[in-house]
């Protein structure tokens, strides 16, 4: 009887230790390869609690598919600012960012484009020390913390007028002002188990990913041989909030989840959730099907896709390639006459908008995106049917 149980108990525990997989650095990305996710926003999935042997059912997902490609720090314009980098990513000349991969990390070195808190600026800015993205070789109940920062200058003369004439406040014009923004990332691998996507089922291990930012802003005023003053609080009324409604500026903490496999280079999946509640908000995924369409993110030209083409009730815009900023969409009838129009703030390069077409007649329209320079960015083509 003691022979049958040790028996059972060894087969449970070789079950467990065969379940579990390691990731190693095999998985992270090439110079070269083509990663293809998903994205869906509000996903109804069950993330469950921490555990092992747990199963994620996302097969029930379905979102456009965007492709992106890891080039070369050389096909970048600001490679010489990251002399270690070992690739690239973005949407060159639009946003650029470089990465630097070793043996046992791949971890953010920094980007060259827009500002991180909407002022319209472009610049170049690096994290100091590095931010880790991932970790290898990484195995359930690790933990790796990272923190970072980064600190970019601006001569207060080289600023836009329309920036500086807003900034009210200061008692002297100030030399120059820093944009600092300090990053912490707490990261435990709390779960292993099979993620089921629409294309297959992954042996996974669960990252939960906790990041708290502080975005500051301060000025340098020419007194005492030079003072720097806080000046955050005077620049909330002209910073945009963010699509949440809450500050780019001050403190912010989010929370995701990142699905490791053992083989992919793309993460399996990758869910956003309210630090609160941890209410999903939205969800990247592994895709592999061939037949969708797909918006090419590495090209840099910006563009608007509807999904579907032809739309019945409801269509999705997806936004690429472009800057920050606010936009106007514009849907005309076939006769040229403008039907609809809403504007737009995007925050990323990539951004998805969802309207409902039950009020539009049947028939074609074209849609277009505007920036505030009054130039068309993009026009296409709408159809809407009726049952």
């Amino acid at each position: 009887m003691k022979k049958n149980i040790l028996l059972i108990i060894f087969h449970l525990l070789s079950i467990s230790l065969v379940a579990q997989i390691t990731v190693t650095n095999a998985t992270f990305p090439q110079v070269g390869d083509t990663l293809r996710t998903a994205r869906v926003g509000n996903p109804d999935i069950d993330l469950q609690s921490a555990g092992e042997n747990i199963t994620w059912d996302f097969s029930n997902l379905d979102g456009p598919i965007f492709e992106n490609i890891i080039l070369s720090p050389t096909d970048g314009a600001a490679v010489d600012t990251f002399p270690g980098a070992t690739h690239l990513t973005g949407q060159p000349p639009i946003g650029e960012t470089y990465y630097k991969a070793t043996s046992s990390k791949y971890s953010l070195l920094g980007s060259a484009g827009q500002d991180p808190i909407g002022l319209g600026l472009d610049i170049v800015f690096k994290y100091a020390p590095p931010l880790t993205e991932r970790n290898a070789p990484l195995n359930y109940n690790d933990d790796n913390n990272t923190s970072s920062d980064i600190r970019v200058v601006f001569a207060w003369d080289d600023l836009p007028s329309e920036l500086t004439d807003s900034i009210v406040g200061l008692p002297i014009t100030p030399d120059s002002i820093a944009i600092i923004v300090e990053t912490t990332i707490e990261n435990d691998v709390d779960a292993w188990g099979t993620v089921k996507l629409p294309n297959g089922d992954y042996d996974v291990l669960r990252e939960r990913r906790w990041t708290e930012t502080d975005t500051k802003v301060e000025a340098l005023l020419p007194v005492f041989g030079g003072l720097w003053q806080d000046i955050t609080d005077l620049l909330g009324a002209i910073i945009p909030t963010d699509p949440n409604g809450g500050s780019l500026l001050g403190k912010d903490t989010t929370l995701n989840y990142h699905f490791y496999n053992d083989v992919s280079i793309e993460e399996i999946a990758v869910v956003r959730v309210t630090p609160t509640n941890e209410t999903p908000l939205n969800i990247q995924y592994k895709a592999t099907d061939e037949t969708t369409p797909v918006i090419k993110l590495y090209k840099s030209k910006p563009n608007v896709y509807a999904y579907p083409n032809p739309a019945i009730d409801k269509v999705r815009f997806d936004v690429v390639n472009v800057p920050k900023g606010n936009y106007d969409l514009n849907i005309y009838n076939i006769l040229g006459v403008k039907v609809w129009n809403q504007e737009y703030q995007f925050y990323n390069s990539t951004d998805t908008i969802q309207l409902d077409v039950n009020n539009f007649k049947k028939g074609t329209y074209l849609y277009s995106l505007v920036n505030k320079k009054g130039k068309t960015l993009v026009t296409r083509r709408l159809v809407i049917l009726r049952p």
